[in-house]
């Protein structure tokens, strides 16, 4: 008996979004921690990596919240050069170097004025 599976374009097009296999490296561990950056370079129209800066270190990281992203894409968000953000944010590392930070939600933000 053959079995067929059907998906409508809606689920099917779950399918095609790209998956990161990084994390099913056993010697890669991940650590996820709630903390404040302060954005140096937003990416206000395309999908390239964040630059901000954590514990006073400039990091380069994947902006993961869909929905913030679109509204920094809408101009409806606006930055300043005190601008921080309060994030969920995803470090992944082996041993005592760092691979990579995602930035997997926005909580707040926080625009500074001096």
């Amino acid at each position: 008996m053959e079995e067929c599976l059907y998906l409508d374009k809606e689920h099917l097009s779950l399918l095609c979004v790209p998956q990161d296999v990084e994390k099913y490296n056993k010697e890669v561990e991940e650590n996820e921690t709630i903390t404040y950056v302060k954005v140096r370079k937003p990416d206000l129209s395309g999908n390239t990596k964040w630059v901000c800066i954590l514990n006073g270190e400039n990091i380069s990281c994947m902006m993961c919240d869909y929905a913030f992203l679109e509204e920094v894409h809408r101009n409806e968000i606006s930055f300043s050069t005190n601008t921080q953000l309060c994030v969920k944010l995803l470090i992944r590392y082996k041993e005592a170097e760092i691979l990579s930070y995602k930035i997997i939600e926005v909580l707040d933000i926080v625009n500074e004025e001096r």
